[in-house]
């Protein structure tokens, strides 16, 4: 019977986590393309990566009969314990060690008095979302869905203006519309979401609030746009939109970010990957995307969640 031990990696274990490391993230063409360049591989390799594994990280190995089986990388902020990576090679018994590895890893993050455990695969294959489900983890209802594919000849609303954000705006209304849209939804992981994301730093891209002219002539703002052009090395724009839910579904809605893309694409077909935040949104826009030939997926690396410890009782 195979013998199984997940454990704290050992100093003298980092290279060969390191390299399976690399071996295993280099599937991606993203990180292919960051190790093409010589000087950033050998930085990548020599010192970025060592010194995160042995000082930022808490980083295990999984052993099956003593060789080593796969690697996982935990990292600690705020309220969470994270998961961040895992990896089981082939002929290993993924199923098994992975069980063994969020046993190991609930316990350090209870013992070390986080709230929250999260966990972010690279692949939600059948068999690891089963592992994770079995281990009582929760598919997090957060930016899940995208709906992916080209884009061109569409013609913007008349009636709305993309009105670009200054960093306090942006941080503001990206907050504003996303909670509307939170409220809007049924999301039992909610507490996780208020605790741990709407506190992340903005990413650095472009923002415009989407601003809507009525028959007078007055204007309110009725959303949030964000275009991170090429931010996953694909060639894809990826277009975040966050929107009152009263506008969800709608020509204005489907018009407002085909037409944006359109113009960015200047006539040509424009790949695109449009991101919503909650499955209340993606549900009531899929039959629209799909007359724009957008196809529904469940976005990379899904966020998946544990809540350990009941929030602090209201003091007396």
């Amino acid at each position: 019977m195979p013998q199984y031990e997940v454990r704290i990696a050992q100093n003298s274990e980092i290279k060969p986590v390191m390299n399976l490391l690399v071996k295993e993230r280099s599937r991606f063409p993203s990180f292919a393309r960051l190790m093409n360049s010589p000087w950033r591989r050998i930085l990548y390799q020599k010192w970025v990566t060592p010194r995160y594994l042995r000082t930022s990280a808490n980083t295990f190995v999984m052993l099956q009969d003593g060789e080593l089986a796969g690697y996982a990388v935990a990292e600690q902020s705020g309220d969470a314990f994270h998961l961040a990576d895992f990896v089981v090679t082939d002929g290993y018994d993924r199923r098994a060690l992975l069980a063994i590895l969020f046993r190991k890893v609930e316990q350090l993050a209870i013992d070390r008095s986080y709230r929250y455990l999260r966990a972010s695969p690279w692949e939600a294959d059948d068999e690891t979302m089963a592992t994770f489900d079995e281990a009582g983890f929760h598919l997090l209802d957060y930016y899940l869905w995208a709906f992916g594919g080209v884009i061109t000849g569409v013609e913007p609303p008349a009636a709305v203006n993309l009105r670009p954000l200054n960093n306090r705006e942006h941080g503001e209304l990206r907050t504003k519309f996303l909670v509307m849209e939170l409220d809007a939804s049924d999301n039992p992981g909610r507490e996780v979401i208020d605790a741990i994301f709407l506190r992340r730093r903005l990413p650095p891209f472009k923002a415009y609030a989407i601003e809507l002219t009525g028959p007078e002539g007055d204007t309110v703002d009725i959303g949030y746009l964000s275009p991170r052009p090429n931010e996953r090395d694909d060639g894809v724009l990826s277009l975040v939109i966050s929107l009152d839910p009263a506008y969800w579904g709608s020509e204005l809605e489907t018009q407002t970010m085909g037409g944006f893309l359109s113009e960015v694409g200047q006539g040509n077909p424009q790949p695109a990957r449009i991101l919503v935040s909650t499955n209340a949104h993606a549900d009531r826009i899929e039959e629209a995307m799909a007359g724009y030939d957008l196809v529904r997926e469940m976005d990379m690396r899904p966020v998946l969640y544990k809540i350990l410890a009941p929030a602090n009782p209201p003091a007396e």
